[in-house]
């Protein structure tokens, strides 16, 4: 039904809950590729549009991740475009891949952004849960702009 009527499906995969998995993966060439290849399956299995990868965050310590995150998220994706590459030339057809991005610059830094914009067809901003229990002070939960106290930690600080 999507597709007769031309919106585009992709699954998300990682998210909150299961981005602890990503460090290990990432980091072993064997399990990144699989990865990449059980993505291209999904894709093609469910004649989904593309995948979006939400890994959060690389290099966020109570994720498991480290300073290496950052290369072997460049490493995943591009595994992954090359698998989805692959498919799409065998079925004469492009399928996207698409990010999910964290808005605070102390989580953004994780990610190779100039790498990233040669790797995803889009970035999905996480211009949410900016604030909350865990912050140090009260704010909104997606803020339009920045306010005092909280620069850069907006839509608007996010998207300059």
């Amino acid at each position: 039904l999507s597709h007769q009527n031309g919106v585009e499906v992709y699954p998300s995969i990682g998210g909150w809950t299961l981005s602890g998995n990503f460090p290990p993966m990432a980091a072993n060439p064997t399990a990144r590729q699989t990865f990449a290849k059980n993505c291209a399956k999904l894709v093609q299995h469910y004649d989904f549009d593309g995948v979006d990868i939400d890994w959060e965050y690389p290099t966020y310590a109570a994720h498991g991740g480290g300073p290496d995150d950052t290369e072997n998220y460049n490493l995943l994706m591009q595994a992954i475009r090359d698998e989805l590459d692959i498919l799409g030339q065998a079925n004469n057809r492009f399928y996207g891949l698409t990010a999910a991005m964290p808005c605070g610059p102390d989580l953004i830094n994780g990610i190779d952004l100039g790498k990233m914009k040669d790797i995803l067809t889009e970035f999905n901003l996480m211009t949410y849960d900016l604030h909350g229990s865990w912050s140090p002070f009260t704010g909104p939960n997606a803020p339009l702009f920045d306010f005092p106290g909280s620069p850069e930690l907006s839509v608007h600080g996010c998207t300059e």
